[in-house]
């Protein structure tokens, strides 16, 4: 019995190993990409038990299959080269607080013990963004507000002076992008929330937002920090094609995959991103605990020359 569901879950894997393979195809299968660590470690359990039956040739298979999936967790989790650290020390949360929640407390109490120096929030609804000025708006005197009741709701908050502020659109349901610059340190900083492919049409406009979003990027020049739930991993191609457009890195690299959307389940997922480019070190990446919402904040530290 033991034996035939071990082939069983083999067969499976290797049907799974198909739909991402053909991911690029069809939004559909582009979501089991995202699956990466969950297949790697079904993976190793069934190749264990194919070398206890001697399945030699089936349990090489699969290992080459499971390291080609889960290859950009390798990637992520390898140690950082030893940069130079000059310049600005900047700590940025990125945050989707769910549209439900009304109550910031929680959020307030990860301010208090990480002191980040920019906030950029998803899913802000009017309320909250009241009870959160109401107990952080001394600290946090620059801000761009656009609350919303629905799922569209941003927000940034600084203690770093901003420059300049301006906010776009794209399509009917993507949620705005806020652009903030800052002149000392001098950078750049988008806060975006891209679409959950929960219907066809939202994972559409979404892969066609990361496309004319990845060119855009390619106008600006200096530093730059992208923040925001992207409902992707570093799994899909899509985000593979967003990040090699745009030349961004990911804050987790030398820090692992560390998932923020729900943490400790089968289902964890790393889909909150803090990337950067150009004279910016990213010295730690970490997830914050629990704040009343289906995503963990993430933040980085940066220095930025």
């Amino acid at each position: 019995m033991i034996k035939k569901l071990t082939y069983i879950f083999f067969f499976y894997l290797l049907a799974m190993a198909l739909l991402i393979a053909l991911a690029p195809t069809w939004w559909f299968f582009d979501l089991f990409t995202h699956f990466g660590v969950q297949f790697f470690s079904a993976a190793l359990a069934v190749i264990g038990m194919l070398l206890y039956y001697r399945a030699y040739r089936s349990a090489t298979m699969l290992a080459f299959i499971a390291i080609i999936v889960v290859g950009p967790a390798f990637g992520v989790s390898m140690p950082q080269p030893n940069h130079v650290r000059q310049g600005v020390i900047v700590r940025v949360l990125q945050a989707n607080v769910n549209k439900n929640n009304i109550s910031p407390d929680r959020l307030v109490a990860e301010l208090q013990n990480e002191q980040p120096d920019i906030i950029t929030l998803n899913e802000v609804n009017p309320r909250f963004v009241q009870a959160l000025n109401d107990v952080i708006a001394p600290a946090y005197p620059f801000r761009v507000l656009a609350p919303r009741e629905d799922y569209q709701g941003m927000a940034v908050y600084s203690k770093v002076p901003i420059d300049t502020t301006a906010t776009t659109t794209f399509g009917f349901a993507t949620p705005p992008v806020i652009r903030v610059t800052f002149a000392e340190p001098r950078f750049t900083l988008y806060a975006i929330h891209a679409l959950s492919p929960i219907i066809p049409g939202w994972a559409i406009e979404r892969d066609s937002f990361f496309d004319f979003f990845g060119k855009n990027l390619t106008h600006d020049d200096g530093g730059l920090v992208v923040t925001g739930d992207f409902n992707l991993t570093m799994f899909s191609p899509v985000m593979k094609r967003f990040m090699a457009m745009s030349q961004l890195n990911d804050s987790r690299v030398g820090f692992g995959v560390v998932p923020s959307w729900l943490p400790n389940t089968l289902l964890a997922l790393p889909i909150d991103q803090i990337l950067y480019r150009g004279n910016i070190v990213v010295t730690d990446m970490k997830v914050l605990p629990a704040i009343g919402s289906d995503h963990r904040p993430v933040m980085a530290t940066m220095y930025i020359n």
